[in-house]
C-alpha cells in the first residue's frame, strides 16, 4: 500500500497462461469473482498516480500465486 497512490493496477493470469490479465487502473480494490475453481493463479499490483494529467506508474509487486477455492 503506497500512502500517495490514487488507484491501483492489478494484472491476473492462470499459470501457464501467455498472458497477463489486467484490470482497470483506476480502482482501489478488485474483485476476482470470475476465477475457475482449483486452478492456479499468478497476480501482481503497481501503484499509479495521476498529477497534472499524466499517469506515473509504480514497480510491479513480486508476484504471488495461489489457488481459487470456489
Amino acid at each position: 500500500k503506497t500512502i500517495y497512490a490514487t488507484s491501483y493496477q492489478v494484472a491476473v493470469k492462470r499459470v501457464g497462461a501467455p498472458h497477463w490479465q489486467h484490470a482497470n487502473r483506476y480502482t482501489r480494490s478488485v474483485g476476482l469473482g470470475k476465477l475457475a475453481a482449483g486452478k492456479h493463479y499468478r497476480v501482481k499490483v503497481r501503484a499509479c498516480i495521476v498529477y497534472a494529467g499524466k499517469t506515473y506508474y509504480g514497480k510491479w509487486s513480486v508476484v504471488k500465486t495461489f489457488r481459487a477455492k470456489r
